[in-house]
């Protein structure tokens, strides 16, 4: 576990589904967890470099002045992650790191996701910010499950009516068909960015 200098996703990315981070190639599936509270996500990482930087850090113009920029400057290998404030509401709703760099810091895990990749997808699928990527995750889950349905009543048809084998194949399938289903809710099963306490 590493702690983080975190800072705000600039207002165009807001609502997109990956973190900027060294360390990681460019959007690769990661797991976020914070083991103090226990919550975790799964997005996509890009990769913090120089071209990041140039767009992220605030020039000399915007340091001062009217058009005053709120962003703080960030220098590569400074264990940086760059998130949206969807994904510090998920894993537990922490504010962003103060501009010495030190106080605010955040103690997260992050791994690239070793599990099966669909799965991981599925995760990340339903833990976007992005409600229309959430419900397009769970409009595919309940596609598949029909699907699944209908192979079923598919195959009770073709199997002739007495005996066992009607019996034993429609009890499989809906065993099947159940576990499946399960299976489905708990994968799109979506992050939860309802912290006890708000940050500012």
């Amino acid at each position: 576990m590493t702690e983080y200098i975190i800072r705000a996703a600039m207002h165009d990315e807001a609502n997109e589904g990956w973190i900027w981070i060294e360390g990681f190639p460019s959007r690769s599936l990661v797991e976020i967890s914070n083991k103090e509270n226990g919550r975790s996500v799964v997005c996509l990482a890009r990769e913090l470099d120089q071209n990041f930087l140039n767009i992220y850090n605030p020039t000399d113009k915007e340091v001062s002045g009217e058009n005053r920029s709120h962003r703080f400057s960030i220098e590569l290998q400074q264990d940086t992650v760059v998130m949206s404030s969807w994904y510090r509401d998920a894993l537990g709703g922490f504010d962003t790191t103060k501009g010495d760099n030190a106080n605010g810091k955040v103690a997260l895990d992050v791994q690239r996701y070793r599990g099966w990749q669909p799965w991981g997808q599925l995760r990340a699928a339903s833990h976007h910010p992005d409600i229309v990527a959430r419900l397009g995750v769970r409009l595919g889950a309940i596609g598949m499950w029909l699907g699944l349905i209908s192979i079923w009543l598919g195959l009770l048809s073709i199997i002739p009516a007495g005996g066992c084998a009607r019996l034993v194949v429609g009890i499989i399938v809906v065993v099947l068909v159940i576990t499946v289903g399960v299976a489905l809710i708990a994968g799109c099963r979506g992050a939860n960015t309802s912290p006890g306490e708000r940050h500012a």
